[in-house]
């Protein structure tokens, strides 16, 4: 457990701070992990949609004559109805791509082998390839810490979803409690 720092008068305020639950990878690399809220991929996407709309990216359907010939959106167009399923699946491959690097910028805690992340920058440099992620933290995380799709699926459970302790967890938070006492 890590001490809290704040103390009153030689008294500690409040409580020890557990240490973050770890992870670890199929590379055999192990982080912390902070929980980060579901709610996130929320605001991204509605973040991107508005962006969308503002820069006018987003399919509109077109307008036809409707009842009385007033022009009306049609949105059973089938040329709008493909782009609008083209526009979706590329809208859930923008938010798992932002949602990713958010939840490895804050829920996430990793020592960087900087050593291993220059060899790998220089081996993809030696065949002229440049990554075009700048963050280092997410390009370490992304490149070397993954080793499996399975290890992005449980990354982002193991940030977004409700851990269960395991049993030797259990029986080590027991140990802590005083036992019984006599009379």
């Amino acid at each position: 457990m890590t001490e809290v720092l704040e103390t009153t008068n030689g008294h500690q305020k409040g409580r020890a701070v557990p240490p973050l639950p770890t992870y670890t990878f199929d590379t055999g690399i192990t982080v912390g992990i902070r929980k980060l809220s579901p709610f996130l991929r929320d605001d991204i996407e509605a973040q991107l949609r508005k962006d969308d709309r503002r820069d006018k990216t987003a399919p509109t359907p077109p307008l036809a004559a409707g009842v009385e010939g007033q022009l009306e959106s049609n949105e059973s167009d089938p040329d709008y109805l493909a782009a609008r399923t083209a526009y979706e699946i590329a809208l859930r491959t923008r938010v798992q791509e932002k949602l990713l690097r958010i939840a490895i910028k804050r829920g996430v805690e990793v020592e960087i082998d900087q050593a291993a992340l220059d060899a790998y920058k220089a081996d993809l440099a030696a065949d002229g390839i440049v990554p075009d992620e700048a963050d280092e933290k997410v390009l370490y995380v992304t490149r070397l810490c993954i080793g499996s799709d399975a290890d992005t699926q449980d990354l982002y459970n193991a940030i977004f979803t409700r851990a269960m302790p395991t049993r030797e967890a259990v029986e080590a938070h027991k140990a802590t409690f005083p036992g019984d006492s006599s009379g």
